[in-house]
């Protein structure tokens, strides 16, 4: 038979069991609120046409404990928006040029729709990476809400530690 002594802190003990507790609510409130934060800043800085883009960003919580969450233009031609590069492709369909064109009141007419989709096949057009301008934007909210988050915890700590006393 061994013989030892064992040392419990139970106000380490304690601490270290709130803050288990808290974490994870606090955790899944920091998430939303960074996510909430960058949907409404890329949204402000997704370009507005029709404002279907606009309105097309989404969040998606993901992971096995909704950890992640991914903030995304759900429109097929968000991608395009972000990355386009000045180069020949193909004419896009007048029938979504003629349904904007009504949109933004450059004209109705099937012929005016037609002349803007071959100006973009032959030109391009520039890319807007709002996406990477909301990306460098969170690099700093994230120091933030980390900071704010990692308070939250020491407090959770300090509370349940200071409750017990220490025992031999």
């Amino acid at each position: 038979m061994l013989l030892g002594i064992k040392f419990i802190d139970e106000g380490v003990v304690d601490g270290l069991n709130k803050v288990v507790r808290s974490i994870i609510p606090e955790r899944t409130k920091m998430l939303d609120k960074a996510a909430t934060d960058t949907l409404v800043k890329m949204t402000q800085e997704a370009p507005e046409a029709t404002g279907r883009l606009r309105a097309n960003i989404k969040i998606d919580r993901l992971g096995s404990f909704l950890t992640d969450r991914i903030i995304y233009p759900d429109v097929e031609y968000g991608f395009y928006q972000e990355t386009r590069h000045r180069m020949t492709q193909r004419r896009p369909p007048i029938e979504k040029i003629q349904e904007w064109a009504q949109t933004v009141g450059a004209g109705d007419t099937k012929s005016v729709a037609f002349l803007i989709a071959r100006k973009i096949q032959n030109a391009g057009y520039p890319s807007n990476p709002f996406v990477l301008r909301t990306y460098r934007w969170v690099q700093v909210q994230m120091v933030k809400h980390a900071q704010n988050f990692l308070n939250i915890v020491a407090a959770q700590y300090m509370a349940g530690r200071e409750t017990k006393t220490f025992k031999v």
